[in-house]
């Protein structure tokens, strides 16, 4: 194993364990693909959330949140559905299976996970935002899932390591190391081949594959150029693993081809500042 690269080391992990997403991320697939056939009825997404308690009762804390403040209380997963719709509903149940995702027992890097979903689930709320406002409505919850899932591959080099150094023979993968490959293209080419194997759109793969390309044109697919520019705004309020000083988004050819205005940018900023504490604690 000390002969091998990082990379080899890295793909060699991919490749022995399978990723999948835990009983509830099963459970939110199958309401993503039920929900999009538009052949169901509301006992069929009502059944599909009560398998999993974990889901339901995060359904039920979203449908009396704070966006829902001065509403009457909501108790029953039916309620819940009819408040927030089928499709927040998928989006909920997204993130509710990728924070069971983001888990390590390791110190060091829980650390590094918290930042990670902390990013994530910012990142999800922003690009919903910015579908909502560009004119994209219809699009709004697939930019939501663009958003959460966009640094999976981090999320999987983080398992790689996990798994490594729990097995004793993870001495080489120090803190800044594992910054390093974190940063690297290849939690894009992770990302996007664990992206494949839980068959998610072709959309979910290609921003995750592509939200690293500098040399993306204005005229990218639109959910992908929301990802970049939510990407820079979480830069530079300190979200994430990369240094956002120096970035302005609100000047950035990702505002400018979205058509958003630089008082839109600063809006979605505090959108963001608004809301952290409360999706980063889910």
């Amino acid at each position: 194993m000390s002969h091998q690269s990082f990379e080899e080391i890295i793909a060699e992990q991919v490749n022995e364990e399978d990723f999948a997403l835990p009983v509830s991320g099963n459970v939110a697939l199958q309401l993503r693909r039920k929900v999009e056939s538009d052949d169901f009825e509301m006992e069929d997404i009502e059944d599909m959330i009560l398998r999993d308690p974990g889901l339901a009762s995060s359904v039920l804390r979203i449908a009396n949140g704070a966006l829902y403040s001065g509403l009457s209380e909501i108790g029953t997963i039916r309620k819940a559905i009819m408040r927030l719709g089928a499709d927040q509903v998928v989006s909920v149940s997204m993130m509710a299976a990728q924070k069971q995702v983001y888990d390590t027992k390791d110190r060091m890097l829980q650390g590094i996970m918290q930042k990670l979903w902390t990013h994530a689930s910012v990142s999800s709320i922003g690009c919903r935002w910015i579908a909502r406002r560009a004119g994209m409505a219809e699009l709004a919850e697939n930019a939501f899932l663009a958003g959460l899932l966009h640094d999976l591959g981090q999320v999987v080099l983080m398992r790689v390591f996990d798994r490594v150094i729990a097995s004793g023979k993870g001495a080489m993968f120090t803190e800044d190391i594992i910054l390093e490959i974190l940063e690297s293209p290849l939690h894009c080419r992770f990302g996007a081949e664990i992206i494949d194997r839980w068959k998610l759109p072709a959309i979910y793969k290609t921003v995750t594959a592509e939200h690293h390309d500098e040399k993306l044109a204005g005229n990218a697919e639109p959910i992908l150029l929301a990802t970049r520019l939510v990407d820079q705004i979480c830069w530079s309020m300190g979200l994430g693993l990369r240094d956002g000083d120096g970035i302005q988004p609100e000047s950035s050819k990702e505002a400018d081809a979205l058509m958003l205005s630089e008082i839109q940018v600063a809006e979605l900023q505090i959108e963001l500042e608004d809301t952290i504490a409360e999706h980063a604690a889910m």
